[in-house]
């Protein structure tokens, strides 16, 4: 128990945004709306077994979270952060970018081994995270 408590406390002093307002600018997607990952869904659907080994070499390759940008919107970015498990998991961000424990806390895409949640964040916004498991 000390050591969750310590690791917590640890996440959040580590935490930090170089714009202290920032925190105010992020917007927490209800449901998954990173291109990337509806476009897993559709490949997923279209039966293409190989589409998600592909979309976790694209990941290996390009690094996270996923920056994507938002159609008709130059200011911000979707960051969608991904952590990889087949077995279920409570993956929690710890960063400042919500209101609460659930807002932190990543979601199973579809029935797969992908954990996500994704962000609207200024394209400017540099922060340090880390995630709990």
């Amino acid at each position: 128990m000390k050591k969750v408590v310590l690791t917590l406390l640890l996440g959040f002093i580590l935490c930090g945004f170089q714009d202290p307002s920032y925190t105010a600018q992020v917007t927490i997607q209800k449901t998954p709306v990173s291109p990337r990952l509806v476009a897993l869904s559709k490949d997923l659907g279209a039966g293409n077994g190989s589409a998600l080994e592909s979309f976790w070499q694209e990941v290996t390759r390009q690094g996270t979270p996923l920056i994507e940008p938002i159609k008709g919107d130059e200011r911000n970015v979707l960051v969608t952060f991904l952590w990889r498990s087949k077995e279920p998991a409570n993956v929690v961000i710890m960063c400042d970018f919500g209101n609460n424990v659930r807002s932190l806390v990543l979601t199973r895409f579809l029935n797969t081994d992908v954990w996500h949640k994704t962000y609207q964040m200024p394209n400017h916004a540099r922060f340090l995270y880390q995630f709990l498991n």
